[in-house]
């Protein structure tokens, strides 16, 4: 239904690029797709194999054609690199829904513009899958997809205790007795529960255990939980004390994130690839640098960290292009507003269909033809489901801001990135970052002073280099 309200289904988009192909003069098609692959990133089986056999000379590809841009990729930095390949090679890509094609400098600019437009979309999207997450956290109920070991999931989605969840009651019980963590590991083993050490000590932080949901997108506030726990909160809070009293303090995942923000996103100077971050243990302190894995290469996390704020905070949007965005993100609004509507009607029957069932049980029991146990079990089940998809519609009806601000607060994104970039989460910088630059920069490390080197924006993107000359920041190199 959802594919034929938004004209998006594949027997559509397969009949839209034949027709463009005969139009142009291509009468031998090869067809590739069908599947369901992600466009966010490069990592794509069928989408990889295209490129190679387009790419091989001995099958004389002229052109490849894609319904829209966004069926290509959704990601700049890897597109815009396998768009360069395929014209070196001669290969035109089309986009029937935009109708412009890589054949010259301007239908370069505007898939490279499409592209970064895609990447605004997909940051709308995650805003609203994580809204969502965070609304069934608020209601008490675990929402991702996988349930922890332990648990199973019923028929409405909520964790219910499972085999494996009695026995690790009892292992939660034996470290509270003063069982080595190896010992609960062997007696475990015996039931069939294998883990390693470290996945025990996971599973026994974990707070879900003692009934409690806690995530990054509630700012890990812990919420109680509509599930069953399997350690009470006291006995959890208890254990927890006893691993802090023997575990030495260590750095967490979302510190390194912070101190290595441009982690394999900068290029060594030497040509080896990406730079990762590592901390220099010392008696004094322990720096962080940025270092190249395959050769001496080291820079300092902090001076690099500046040298790009300082970049991002003289890269600007181009003014040029202001009135084609606008009509981009216009569309993108819209197609999000239409997935929106598509789930909002699917809400509005389903709750119709959950409010009949109701009137029909209560029906039944004033004819007497179920007894009272199982309307009083089957009442609180339609109730409390149709209690959650009021919930949700509710949600989803306020979920989307209004067009005109959307539009309004990304152009005023696009003109400070050095802001976005502080409040935004990792995910969210490499997004910004693959937004703006057309290749990865270079860290330049003369005499300890840190820069930048062979800067290359995307066209829909300026900087006045003059300016960070002129406020003494250190960039070098080709820009």
């Amino acid at each position: 239904m959802e594919q034929l309200l938004t004209n998006y289904s594949i027997e559509t988009q397969t009949k839209s690029c034949e027709d463009f192909a005969f139009r142009i003069g291509f009468n031998d098609i090869k067809y590739m797709g069908g599947v369901s692959e992600s466009a966010k990133d490069g990592n794509r089986k069928i989408y990889n194999e295209m490129l190679r056999y387009a790419m091989d000379k001995r099958n004389n590809i002229q052109a490849i054609i894609v319904y829209s841009m966004d069926r290509f990729s959704r990601h700049l930095a890897s597109a815009a690199p396998d768009i360069e390949k395929l014209n070196k090679k001669n290969i035109i890509l089309y986009s029937v829904q935009e109708q412009i094609s890589s054949n010259d400098d301007m239908g370069i600019h505007f898939m490279n513009f499409k592209l970064s437009s895609s990447q605004f979309e997909n940051r709308l999207r995650s805003s609203r899958a994580r809204d969502g997450v965070r609304n069934r956290i608020l209601m008490g109920k675990y929402p991702f997809a996988t349930p922890p070991i332990g648990y199973n999931k019923d028929s409405d989605k909520n964790l219910v205790i499972n085999e494996d969840g009695e026995l690790l009651r009892k292992a939660f019980k034996m470290l509270l007795d003063g069982y080595s963590m190896m010992h609960i590991m062997k007696v475990m083993s015996r039931y069939g529960i294998i883990k390693p050490v470290n996945r025990w000590g996971e599973i026994f932080r974990n707070p879900i255990y003692a009934g409690l949901i806690v995530s990054k997108t509630n700012d890990n506030k812990p919420i109680k939980g509509i599930h069953q726990p399997i350690v009470s909160e006291k006995d959890f809070y208890k254990l927890q004390g006893i691993f802090e009293f023997k575990s030495k303090p260590r750095l967490k995942e979302t510190d390194t994130i912070d101190i290595f923000p441009l982690k394999t996103l900068l290029q060594c100077p030497n040509g080896h690839g990406r730079l990762t971050g590592d901390i220099k243990k010392t008696k004094k302190n322990q720096p962080a640098y940025y270092k190249c894995n395959k050769c001496s290469f080291t820079a300092s996390a902090q001076k690099a960290n500046n040298a790009f704020l300082n970049l991002l905070s003289v890269v600007e949007f181009n003014q040029v292009f202001k009135d084609e965005f606008k009509e981009i993100l216009d569309a993108v609004f819209e197609n999000t507003f239409q997935e929106m509507t598509v789930k909002k009607n699917k809400l509005a029957r389903e709750i119709s269909i959950k409010e009949t069932q109701l009137t029909n049980l209560f029906d039944a029991k004033f004819a007497e033809k179920i007894n009272e146990n199982k309307f009083e079990i089957l009442s609180a089940k339609y109730t409390q489901s149709l209690e959650d998809m009021q919930k949700q519609l509710v949600f989803v009806t306020a979920e989307l801001p209004e067009k005109k601000t959307f539009i309004e607060d990304c152009l005023i994104d696009l003109n400070n990135f050095e802001k976005l970039w502080d409040v935004a989460e990792y995910m969210d910088k490499q997004q910004i970052f693959n937004t703006i630059f057309k290749e990865k920069p270079s860290i330049v490390n003369n005499n300890h002073k840190i820069g930048l080197s062979n800067i290359s924006l995307n066209p829909a993107f300026r900087s006045n280099l003059v300016e960070l000359v002129h406020r003494k920041a250190i960039i070098t190199g080709n820009y």
